[in-house]
């Protein structure tokens, strides 16, 4: 029984297709890191994330962490809020009731490091990217994929950046702060564990919509999403931009 404006049972969208609208840098990055590929497989990133805003973060691993921890607790509720929005839709609920239970584990890990490190977890701030990424939206009988895609975009550009974080502990001219071998792991940890969260909002998305009108879709979302990292400042946020002051 078809849930939704798609039909249940389409085949799904080739994610290879997909890959090839990535930017480059990132395909290149994800040939050699396997979680960043699950995600990308699923998402195409337009744009990589720039040099300045790894060091920018570094640089201040605190403050990182603790915005780190206040997008595990957005993820977990806006899952919850896609549920109440589709409660008739039994995949979706198993899938996001799923979902924010494992957000709210990666919350309490994220807020524990911050702790150890001996910074202090603050209550949660909006967010100029996500802000961005709710523009264009098509609303009405789409309400569900702007819900989705914008959830996988988010889901592989975190992804992107727990890889570039760790790389950017470890390389030759990496970033040295204190327990530089313990957070590059952490961060590895995570893009393994957070790799396959891209592919349930688009499994999701193709499974209610139209698998071609998913794909044209999230392109244009990429590209919208590359922009909004180019024009917003550089921050030691998860989602912060590339735009030096």
């Amino acid at each position: 029984m078809s849930e939704g404006p798609g039909a249940a049972g389409r085949p799904c969208y080739s994610v290879a297709t997909m890959t090839e609208r990535c930017h480059p840098e990132v395909e290149a990055l994800a040939r050699e890191e396997h979680a960043l590929a699950s995600a990308t497989g699923a998402v195409p990133l337009a744009c990589p994330t720039r040099e300045r805003w790894v060091c920018a973060a570094l640089a201040a691993p605190e403050t990182l962490l603790d915005d780190h921890a206040q997008c595990e607790l957005k993820a977990a509720s806006n899952a919850l809020a896609i549920l109440g929005r589709n409660p008739e839709r039994d995949e979706l609920v198993r899938a996001m009731s799923a979902l924010a239970k494992e957000e709210m584990v990666h919350y309490r890990l994220v807020r524990s490091r911050l702790l150890e490190r001996g910074g202090r977890p603050s209550r949660p701030v909006a967010s100029p990217y996500l802000k961005g990424l709710g523009r264009a939206r098509r609303g009405g009988a789409y309400t569900l994929l702007d819900d989705l895609l914008v959830a996988a975009l988010v889901e592989a550009r975190s992804c992107e950046r727990f890889v570039v974080l760790a790389r950017g502990l470890r390389g030759p001219a990496g970033v040295r702060v204190d327990g530089s071998e313990e957070l590059a792991a952490f961060y590895e940890r995570l893009a393994r564990s957070e790799s396959g969260h891209a592919q349930i909002f688009t499994g999701l998305a193709e499974r209610y919509f139209d698998p071609e009108e998913v794909a044209s879709e999230l392109r244009r979302r990429s590209e919208i999403e590359a922009e909004i990292l180019e024009s917003l400042p550089v921050t030691p946020r998860m989602h912060g931009g590339h735009c030096p002051d």
